[in-house]
């Protein structure tokens, strides 16, 4: 967006830079982005303030450059800003823009995005590709680094959709990474996944996962949790029927994830079910474990009402 102003040349103190290409970009109801250039690097910073008079000073990292911007945050929402743009010359000499103004969006009453899915998929030594899906449309980017604090942020993804995949590169092999997903609809609601991980494929590795802790819980008379334990991290899938033959596959998860849990539902009343789980490895390393069997329970007897037999399953994720 661009400035306005009142005046169309900057007050120029002595040989200094002139400072040119004002914008405003990215306004929501609480934030936005001032960027401009100067014809060579120069020290710069931008004041602002509800009025002329200014009050605030936000000043952007790094050494001089001839391209700056910074992010103003903590905004109100439906509310004009003045501000002027303030450069310093390597010979000490002062220029500063006239003032100008922009004003924030308006925070509508309408609920933030829900994140409905995360998954990884893509995954190889050097690169993974981060999915999602939202109840809404909305832009998002994902933070990701070797630990918790992140460290690296990807680009914005496309805008406003109700998919999304981002690409990350140039990773290590054989490492753990943790990611969170950002998401932000169009009133400027902004939502942050919890920390998710995923390894990327380590050339030597042919271990496939090793599987551990099966447990059947939450049996009713047509349903269960299937939960279980991997030593790496690895996507995790069951197999499942009424006999040794299956039938029925869970969708495979999202996520690598050391701790697993699939809920099967729509279930055979009061009868054996078979199941077995898969779990996958970022280097494509498939662990399958025996079979195992559980009953479910008996029927309430309600009148009027029949148990569906209709096969279907949920994931958790």
């Amino acid at each position: 967006m661009p400035a306005s102003s009142n005046s169309t040349q900057p007050l120029i103190t002595g040989a200094v830079p002139e400072i040119k290409a004002i914008q405003v970009n990215s306004v929501t109801h609480s934030s936005a982005t001032i960027s401009w250039t100067t014809s060579q690097p120069c020290d710069g910073f931008v004041q602002w303030g509800t009025g002329s008079d200014y009050g605030f000073v936000a000043q952007p990292a790094g050494p001089p450059e001839a391209q700056r911007s910074v992010t103003l945050k903590g905004l109100g929402a439906d509310t004009t800003y003045h501000y002027g743009i303030v450069a310093t010359g390597p010979n000490g000499g002062l220029a500063v823009s006239p003032d100008a103004t922009f004003k924030t969006l308006q925070q509508l009453s309408s609920t933030p995005a829900d994140i409905l899915y995360i998954g990884v998929g893509g995954i190889t030594g050097s690169a993974a590709s981060i999915e999602w899906e939202t109840d809404k449309p909305t832009s998002g980017r994902v933070e990701y680094g070797v630990t918790g604090l992140y460290g690296y942020s990807s680009a914005m993804g496309s805008p406003f959709t109700y998919t999304h995949s981002l690409d990350l590169s140039q990773l290590s092999p054989g490492t753990i990474y943790h990611f969170r997903v950002i998401v932000q609809d169009r009133e400027g609601n902004e939502l942050t996944s919890e920390d998710q991980l995923f390894a990327t494929a380590e050339p030597s590795d042919r271990m496939a996962p090793a599987i551990t802790g099966i447990k059947v819980t939450g049996i009713t008379y047509e349903g269960a949790t299937i939960e279980w334990v991997t030593d790496e991290l690895a996507t995790g899938q069951v197999e499942y029927g009424t006999t040794l033959i299956y039938g029925k596959i869970t969708p495979q998860d999202g996520c690598y994830l050391f701790e697993h849990d699939i809920t099967l539902d729509s279930l055979d009343v009061d009868r054996p079910c078979h199941f077995r789980i898969r779990s996958v490895d970022s280097s494509g390393n498939v662990a399958v474990s025996a079979d195992n069997v559980f009953v479910t329970l008996t029927a309430p007897r309600t009148a009027g009402i029949v148990p569906s037999r209709h096969p279907r399953c949920r994931c958790r994720y």
